[in-house]
């Protein structure tokens, strides 16, 4: 798709996602487009009607980048944090092999979208498994949100994007089949790595989210274009691995033009009606 059509369909379904129900059929659909994952969470994050649904958006796209082999029609959250943090040294769920078959115990203590996901993708270690010294073997689970022996429990609202959820659950003797655990180191290959990925594509679709107000309510063309501008540098990070220390850099100077563009656009929002405005404005903390 051409990035003229890319911007029609902008002007056309800015921010005309309805609920979040709608939101799941529209990730389905972007992610079906063959364009690169920068330009499916900007699309997505224009048709949003929050930063909320935008954060969202970009999470869900990052999810799929990190993990291919998610189905489409699925939504997902990443679930590391635990009551000590996200470190290797804080993970403390674990999976233990039984008579039967692989067991997963534990808890994490953030999950974010908790409501909006139907399946868990959980950071565990293995247990008895053989190690390099101290180090912990950390895998990455793949856990259907209705599986036996889950249990969730909400978390209260974040003073920003209230809008989503977030959530906390427990995991009491889960069976796993062998399929369900990822190749690879699940701390190097998935948790850190996801760092990187989840910052360009969350901060893209916050960035078509600003891009479909400035169409919606008809920002001047200077305003646009700086935020075009912003989108053509996160596609520019495509290029590089996202374990490149270069890029990491290249993503920090990314990230300060944006918010540096988001502040000098703030007197666009006075076009906003006062909700949005107000909600636009509370929700800045996601760029600070």
């Amino acid at each position: 798709m051409q990035l003229s059509g890319l911007l029609n369909e902008i002007q056309t379904q800015a921010h005309s996602i309805t609920d979040w129900d709608d939101w799941a059929q529209r990730v389905e659909r972007v992610l079906s487009l063959p364009l690169d994952s920068v330009a499916r969470a900007v699309l997505l994050g224009a048709q949003c009607p929050l930063p909320a649904y935008g954060f969202a958006s970009g999470y869900q796209v990052a999810l799929f980048v990190l993990y291919p082999q998610a189905n489409p029609k699925q939504r997902y959250a990443f679930c590391v944090t635990e009551p000590k943090g996200n470190s290797p040294k804080a993970i403390e769920t674990y999976l233990q092999q039984s008579p039967d078959g692989w067991q997963l115990h534990g808890h994490k203590s953030f999950i974010t979208a908790i409501d909006q996901a139907d399946v868990f993708l959980v950071a565990a270690e293995v247990k008895g498994a053989a190690t390099d010294g101290n180090k912990k073997t950390i895998k990455l689970v793949v856990l259907e949100k209705n599986a036996p022996g889950i249990t969730l429990q909400p978390l209260p609202e974040l003073p920003f994007v209230a809008e989503l959820s977030h959530g906390a659950m427990a995991m009491d003797s889960v069976a796993i089949g062998e399929s369900q655990i990822l190749p690879g180191d699940g701390y190097e290959d998935y948790v850190k790595r996801f760092r990187t990925i989840e910052d360009i594509h969350v901060s893209a679709a916050l960035l078509g989210f600003w891009l479909g107000l400035a169409f919606r309510f008809q920002w001047p063309a200077s305003a646009k274009e700086r935020l075009l501008g912003v989108w053509m540098q996160y596609q520019g990070l495509l290029a590089f691995d996202f374990n490149d220390s270069g890029a990491h850099i290249a993503l920090a100077g990314v990230l300060q033009h944006q918010a540096q563009c988001f502040d000098e656009l703030l007197p666009q929002l006075d076009t906003l009606p006062e909700a949005l405005r107000n909600t636009c404005i509370r929700d800045r903390k996601l760029e600070q």
